[in-house]
């Protein structure tokens, strides 16, 4: 019986270790998930704010090109019209590079997202308490949050960069026609 004893400790010790080791995982799949969320935050903050600069500064030139084309400033009006080219470019561009920093985050966040599911499976397998679990905060009665509310909270970092492209693209196109 003291064989068994001295054979089972050093495998509940092994146990042990891999519990804190898969639990300082989670901790550190959530660190990571929160650390992307901020990404995404302040990057739909720059987007937004680069965003209303830049239609700000389309409608100035817009507004002041009409009044330069009553007057006798041609190259008043050449500058304005190089204005008109170039800020919906920016748009499109600064659009397009913040989209890649957003899908980025969020694919690293749903990887993080399904190595936490896969841990917490791991200690549930083993009979360990991790706490509450990732897909309990998202079904249970209490919080009654879905996949599908999951993506509704996401939407707004996928759709605004697109609506924003759509808008500068219309713009530019615009643009082009009316200086052709």
């Amino acid at each position: 019986m003291a064989s068994e004893a001295d054979t089972s400790a050093p495998a509940i010790r092994d146990a042990d270790r891999a519990a804190a080791v898969e639990g300082a995982l989670l901790t550190r799949f959530d660190a990571m998930i929160k650390v992307n969320l901020d990404l995404v935050g302040h990057r739909m903050g720059w987007l937004l704010i680069s965003q209303t600069f830049l239609f700000t500064a389309l409608a100035l030139t817009a507004a002041n090109i009409g009044r330069a084309y009553g007057g006798d400033h041609a190259s008043y009006v050449a500058i304005l019209e190089v204005l008109l080219l170039v800020i919906p470019a920016v748009g499109l561009c600064t659009t397009m590079l913040v989209s890649l920093g957003l899908i980025s985050a969020l694919r690293v966040m749903w990887r993080m997202k399904g190595g936490r599911r896969l841990v917490e499976a791991s200690l549930a397998r083993r009979g360990v308490d991790a706490g509450v679990p990732l897909a309990a905060l998202y079904q249970s009665s209490s919080v009654d949050r879905t996949a599908f509310d999951e993506w509704l909270g996401h939407s707004p970092m996928v759709l605004i960069p697109v609506a924003l492209f759509v808008a500068w693209t219309v713009i530019a196109a615009k643009v082009l026609v009316a200086l052709a």
